[in-house]
């Protein structure tokens, strides 16, 4: 009679442990899931910071190389009032294309 009552018993609680390890890796899966799209956010947006990394330093030196060629005191104060300091090249004169300013940092 303990042998089927035992057995009953065994069985049920293996089932207990059974729903119990279901839950905890559907659990386990969808924190793994929000982990890996949080990891993807995150590399999109410093994919995109170096995007615009570059189109900012692009605009920079467009708006050193206007500074130098038309002595536009409004964009160079502009510049100066967020850190950026413009110096003509030394190669000016040899349409080097680097006309522009040095961002010396904020």
């Amino acid at each position: 009679m303990c042998s089927q009552k035992c057995g009953s018993a065994v069985a049920t609680a293996l089932s207990g442990i059974a729903m119990v390890l279901f839950v905890a890796n559907a659990w386990l899966v969808n924190s793994g899931q929000a982990l890996q799209r949080q990891v993807a956010d995150r590399q999109a947006q410093i994919s995109n910071a170096v995007q615009l990394s570059q189109l900012n330093g692009e605009m920079i030196r467009t708006l050193g190389t206007a500074v130098v060629g038309k002595n536009d005191a409004k964009i160079k104060d502009m510049l100066a009032r967020h850190g950026i300091t413009v110096t003509p090249d030394k190669d000016a004169g040899k349409d080097s294309g680097k006309d522009s300013g040095k961002d010396t940092g904020k």
